[in-house]
């Protein structure tokens, strides 16, 4: 299968990149360099190039706080950019299966635990509003799209934007004291692996112009991912870093993508000692 895969440089996409090449599918995965989704002339070339049978959008501006700040240029890549895509497969690939990456954040706090595919849509800042606008420009397109929520994955390669990876780096740095925020909260954890075995089930099984949460179901505190991923190192909690609208608990509800047969292969303390073991390596 030709797979063409947007910010394939990524977290996520590194991963699956080389998940992919080692089933045997042929992967284009342009740099930044060669491709960027702003350029409406540049991802039809992009996609006409491929000849895609399947495209996963990956690419993005992520960082809730950090969105917050650059809303024009947020907007352009997770909306305006989106659209240039779905443009472009509408024109050079019409038969191929677009799988549009969104996030958890875009259903906001959570009426009900766990949150299903249903729940209502109540996104709070920059970036969850952009991911949300950006699935109803897919629904919209007429393709054979599949929308993904993940929820919060973890794993080696992360990069330190995200807070597990930010701790086990400071640890790996021989930090002695740990600055974080709130430990309190419980999120929904996945391995990066998991997620990507998700992603190519979702791509080869699941039903057209469907939604789909990709997560694990469970509650880990925060608390617990520091220290396993930081084990006997001292904490500060820094003001600057608590925020009043957290939610106290997010975990998803992944019924609908189990039901394809998905089942999650590495536990989560598992995950949490490999993004440590990554950056031992790294210093």
């Amino acid at each position: 299968m030709r797979v063409l895969l947007s910010g394939g440089s990524g977290f996520v996409g590194r991963h699956l990149g080389r998940l992919l090449g080692a089933q045997g599918h042929e992967v284009f995965a342009p740099t930044s360099d060669d491709w960027n989704l702003r350029n409406a002339d540049r991802t039809f070339q992009a996609v006409a190039a491929a000849a895609p049978e399947l495209v996963v959008h990956l690419a993005a501006h992520t960082g809730l706080v950090a969105a917050d700040g650059q809303a024009s240029r947020v907007r352009a890549i997770n909306v305006e950019g989106t659209q240039h895509l779905l443009d472009a497969v509408a024109s050079e690939a019409r038969e191929a299966r677009i799988l549009v990456v969104s996030t958890c954040h875009v259903y906001g706090p959570p009426q009900t635990l766990p949150v299903t595919e249903e729940h209502p849509l109540a996104p709070v800042g920059v970036y969850a509003s952009t991911k949300r606008d950006a699935e109803t420009r897919t629904r919209a397109s007429g393709l054979d799209w599949v929308i993904v929520r993940p929820f919060h994955l973890v794993g080696p390669g992360q990069p330190p934007t995200h807070a597990a990876s930010d701790w086990a780096r400071q640890a790996a740095m021989g930090a002695q004291v740990i600055h974080c925020g709130n430990l309190d909260l419980a999120r929904d954890l996945l391995d990066v692996r998991d997620a990507c075995q998700a992603l190519i089930r979702l791509a080869e099984k699941a039903p057209s112009q469907q939604t789909f949460n990709v997560c694990r179901g469970e509650g880990w505190l925060l608390r617990d991912v520091l220290e396993t991923v930081a084990p006997g190192v001292s904490i500060s909690v820094d003001p600057s870093r608590l925020r009043s609208h957290d939610v106290v608990r997010l975990v998803g509800d992944a019924s609908r993508l189990r039901d394809l047969g998905w089942v999650p292969q590495v536990s989560v303390k598992e995950s949490l000692r490999a993004l440590r073991k990554d950056w031992d390596r790294t210093f």
